[in-house]
């Protein structure tokens, strides 16, 4: 059976199933997009309802078995907004559906004439209200098959208006009527709301010239309860359960030795594989010159299979704070619940949570940390280009990066090594100035909250940016370096002047300003 991958997870599907995946599992994502899978199309469409009408004009022949609920029509509304009377030839019995189309029609044009919604969040409406039709629909076919008489073999006009009796009565929107019933459905459904934390209270001058004290805050997801919600979706607990075989290839994260040679994979093969990501984000108001910029920590499991991790919804939110509260108080503060949950999973009894009904328990560790300057959170330096010791795995220094290019020409960092350098910056006798010399000379800033949880080790899980080692830390200019001696002294493919002649001719355009200077012997 052939097998095609969903445009918005991946997921390997059989061909006559990708219309059904999509309807079901992604049509209302803010980022919907899928592309025809039929062979000579690949057309591709933003909207869900363009889509459906798509497949049942050009591809119907090969969808015959998708059901009803997958592909049904959207009815067009009407565009004419002066209408305010039912028109007579609707009231007619044979025209009831033309009618209900009034209806439906008017319904949206009211809508968005009254709250001044986008034609986009209109389209939005139309596919969730088509969706609920049909689920109702469903419901009444089938409140009417159970009352069918098994004997006759038929049901009465009294029962079918029991049905629709029963559901005159009934609220569909109750539990979304009001904020605070939203707020209990959404607790109901699972929902693990961010909880406002205070980071540290400061002491600071008003304009007043009053000296107030102000609290800094972060808001915060708790882990082991989102880990717990997460842990119930089908896909991410198959992978969990189902670790892709190992044959000395490194193809997920968990082929990694640091993952394969820890204590707790060597007690646990499925063991959580916990990975955090953290960078910047600047916010600026287009019409001012004010900036802010908040920090943000995100998490998701390595356990689960790189085709369906790279998808949105795979990824956590952990904390969100402003990236000034960062920078006076540390990250430990905002990640401090974190640590605290990595420690009790990382325990050797792990923890407990009920999944589907089923008491298990789970055991875990960070795996790594990724973002665009994670040694920060590590306690290094977090500069690639000025630092001294820009490097969180060894010990070179700016130097000795543009001379040596194999791993065992540099002594390796250690957790050993590093727990002493941290106790030697901050120790109780040094002055300002010496303490500086030492953070320079180790290339160790402070010691990372990290290093409190007993399963983590801060020289392995911070991984190096490429884009940053190579265009920031050097590491280009000493390539590029050897490739023209490599070009014009080793192998005198070309000369000195042949290369000037060809910058001096290039044309720049739009970046002239980067124009090279010509290079002298």
């Amino acid at each position: 059976m052939a097998l095609t991958n969903c445009s918005m997870c991946y997921l390997p599907l059989p061909e006559h199933e990708v219309v059904s995946h999509v309807s079901r599992n992604h049509k209302f994502d803010p980022n919907f997009i899928v592309y025809c899978n039929q062979p000579g199309c690949g057309a591709s469409y933003k909207i869900w309802s363009s889509f459906q009408k798509h497949v049942k004009r050009e591809h119907h022949m090969n969808f015959n078995n998708i059901d009803d609920e997958d592909i049904v029509d959207v009815p067009e509304p009407y565009q004419d907004e002066d209408i305010v009377d039912i028109p007579e030839s609707y009231q007619d019995e044979k025209n009831r559906q033309d009618l209900l189309r009034w209806h439906a029609s008017m319904f949206i044009i009211n809508l968005k004439e009254s709250c001044s919604i986008p034609q986009t969040t209109v389209e939005k409406v139309i596919d969730g209200a088509q969706q609920l039709i049909t689920e109702f629909m469903s419901i009444i076919k089938a409140m009417i098959l159970n009352s069918v008489n098994e004997e006759t073999r038929t049901v009465s006009r009294a029962d079918i208006l029991q049905v629709f009796a029963s559901c005159d009565v009934l609220d569909l929107f109750h539990e979304v009527s009001s904020s605070a019933r939203i707020k209990s459905f959404l607790d109901k459904c699972g929902m693990v709301r961010p909880e406002k934390q205070e980071i540290w209270p400061s002491r600071v001058w008003t304009k007043e010239a009053k000296f107030v004290t102000r609290k800094d805050y972060a808001y915060v997801v708790p882990f082991l309860r989102n880990l717990k919600f997460y842990l119930h979706n089908d896909d991410v607990l198959s992978c969990v359960d189902n670790p892709k075989p190992y044959d000395g290839t490194i193809r997920t994260i968990l082929d990694g030795s640091y993952y394969r040679s820890h204590k707790i994979f060597k007690r646990d093969k499925k063991a959580l594989s916990i990975i955090v990501y953290y960078d910047d984000v600047e916010f600026a108001n287009p019409l001012g010159a004010k900036t802010r910029k908040l920090s943000i920590f995100y998490w998701t499991l390595g356990n689960v299979y790189p085709e369906l991790r790279s998808s949105l919804r795979s990824i956590n939110l952990l904390a969100i704070t402003s990236h000034a509260n960062v920078k006076k108080h540390g990250a430990e503060k905002v990640v401090s619940d974190f640590l605290n949950d990595l420690a009790l999973l990382g325990n050797e009894d792990g923890i407990s949570l009920k999944i589907k009904d089923v008491q298990r328990k789970f055991t875990g560790f960070l795996n790594f940390v990724a973002g665009d300057t994670p040694a920060y959170l590590g306690g290094f330096k977090e500069g690639v280009a000025n630092a001294h010791r820009p490097c969180r795995t060894c010990f070179a220094d700016k130097q000795s990066i543009q001379e040596r290019f194999s791993e065992e020409l540099f002594v390796i960092r250690n957790m050993e090594t590093h727990t002493q350098h941290c106790e030697d910056v901050y120790s109780p006798g040094l002055n300002k100035q010496a303490r500086g010399f030492w953070s320079t000379f180790y290339g160790v800033n402070f010691k990372s909250a990290l290093m409190n949880v007993d399963n983590i080790n801060v020289t392995k899980i911070f991984p190096h940016d490429f884009r940053h080692i190579m265009f920031e830390g050097g590491t280009l200019a000493v390539e590029i370096k050897n490739f023209l001696i490599y070009c014009i002294v080793e192998n005198k493919r070309f000369t000195l002047q042949d290369l000037n002649a060809i910058i001096a001719n290039f044309a720049f355009d739009h970046l002239v300003q980067d124009k090279p200077s010509p290079i002298e012997p």
